[in-house]
């Protein structure tokens, strides 16, 4: 392999690891975000006295 063919090698391997690094960040924000609504969710059940039973499943289709 030549120089330009690592270099490009190299630089593509960078872009995975960035693409992947991405990824897990954007995934900790869903599920921080999740949590959040979840706590608030249920903050406002404890006011209201209501209580509704919380969604099983998220958005996502996950369950929660």
């Amino acid at each position: 392999m030549n120089e330009p063919e690592q270099f490009l090698t190299m630089g593509i391997a960078m872009l995975i690891q960035a693409m992947h690094n991405q990824t897990q960040a954007i995934s900790r924000l869903a599920a921080s975000n999740e949590a959040l609504v979840r706590a608030m969710a249920e903050a406002d059940d404890a006011d209201q006295g209501d209580v509704t039973p919380l969604p099983a499943r998220g958005l996502n289709g996950r369950p929660l």
